[in-house]
Parts: C-alpha cells; structure tokens; sequence
C-alpha cells in the first residue's frame, strides 16, 4: 500500500503518472514538468467578508495592468480572489508570484481594503 512519500509517485508508462490518493488529498499537486517553455502565474488574496470585492476587482485591475483578478470564492468568512499573471518560466514561477501576490496586497491596502 502507498504511503504517500514521494517514492510513491511513479510512472507507469510515457503518459500516464500515478499519484496515490492520499498525496492529492493531503496537498497542492503541482506539475511544472509540461512541455511548454513557460507555466502560467496565479495567485490568491483573500478580502474580509465586510469588503468590497467589486472594488478590489477595479483597484487591482487599475493597479496591475499585467494581471487579470476575479472572484473566485465568497464564504461566510470572506472573498477570495485570484490573480492570472503573466506566463513564466518554470524557474522563476514561484518569485514572480510571491511579487504577484506582494503588489496586490500593497494596491488593496493604499485603497483601505486591507
């Protein structure tokens, strides 16, 4: 039976991969290995349930031209949104969204949604 340690995911043919279930439960998957030069950016903010979202949406929008945010989740404790940024290169994945993420919070909270 797996144990859900990285051993676990193997490869059982040139196009199939298998990931036991206990891994894609217990976390993010990602799969960076694609064929394409460059893998896409997203990020998440969330926003207190007594803000905004429209208007985070238009601050956010205004404030980074090179991003596209929409709502992508309203609960009883807030909205999350979502940020697709500029393609990237694999490498530099992770830093262009930690610079994502990093100027939204700064756009939302000059406009006091922070």
């Amino acid at each position: 039976m797996p144990t859900g340690k990285p051993a676990d995911v193997t490869r059982s043919s040139w196009s199939r991969i298998v990931i036991p279930n206990d891994r894609i439960a217990s976390g993010v998957l990602r799969n960076d290995t694609v064929l394409e030069p460059t893998v896409g950016t997203e990020v998440s903010v969330w926003l207190a349930k007594e803000a905004d979202a429209a208007r985070a949406l238009d601050v956010l929008r205004e404030a980074l031209p090179d991003a596209t945010p929409t709502i992508a989740e309203l609960t009883v404790d807030g909205t999350r949104l979502t940020l697709a940024g500029e393609s990237a290169d694999p490498a530099t994945k992770g830093a262009r969204e930690a610079d994502l993420r990093a100027r939204a919070f700064t756009a939302l909270r000059a406009a006091g949604l922070r």
